[in-house]
């Protein structure tokens, strides 16, 4: 068997994900779901889900306002809404058919942005995030990042067909 055949398809990422999100307690399923490789760019999930707080925490503090903490609560859901955003392809899907799950306030999501343009899922992280920041202060997606009335985050990334979706969930 070669290298490449035993790397994982980034359908089975993705598919692994919704499995864990159906059938797991959201805590185990964070801990498994940060285990798997995103293929094509060799980054893990959990790398991507730290580089996403920190970027989010450095644009906060910029700003003035106060860093926030993960929520692993806020993580199983932002999981489950990138996944099924990403297969749905429409932003915001999950996150308006369940009114935020019960938990979550308001949402960020960067939608089934082409892996080989950016290169590597933190780069689409990276860019993404910038993307709403530049905004400006009257931008949605930076009245979310920059909201002082937010102090927990939940970041999770889904990479299918070739499109990688960073959603951010905030409380």
């Amino acid at each position: 068997m070669t290298t490449a055949a035993r790397r994982p398809r980034p359908v089975a990422c993705v598919l692994l994900c919704a499995l864990l999100v159906v059938g797991a307690w959201p805590g185990a399923m964070i801990a498994r779901a940060r285990q798997v490789t995103t293929p094509a760019a060799g980054t893990s999930l959990e790398a991507a889900i730290q580089s996403c707080v920190a970027i989010t925490n450095d644009y906060r503090r910029a700003a003035g306002v106060p860093p926030l903490e993960r929520d692993a609560e806020l993580e199983a859901f932002a999981l489950e809404a990138a996944a099924y955003d990403s297969r749905k392809r429409r932003p915001h899907a999950w996150f308006r058919k369940t009114k935020g799950g019960g938990i979550s306030r308001a949402e960020n999501q960067v939608p089934r942005w082409p892996l080989d343009r950016y290169g590597t899922v933190a780069e689409v992280v990276r860019q993404g995030l910038d993307v709403m920041w530049q905004e400006g202060p009257r931008g949605a997606h930076r009245k979310a990042l920059a909201n002082r009335a937010w102090t927990r985050l939940g970041c999770a990334v889904v990479v299918l067909d070739g499109t990688v979706t960073v959603v951010q969930e905030f409380r």
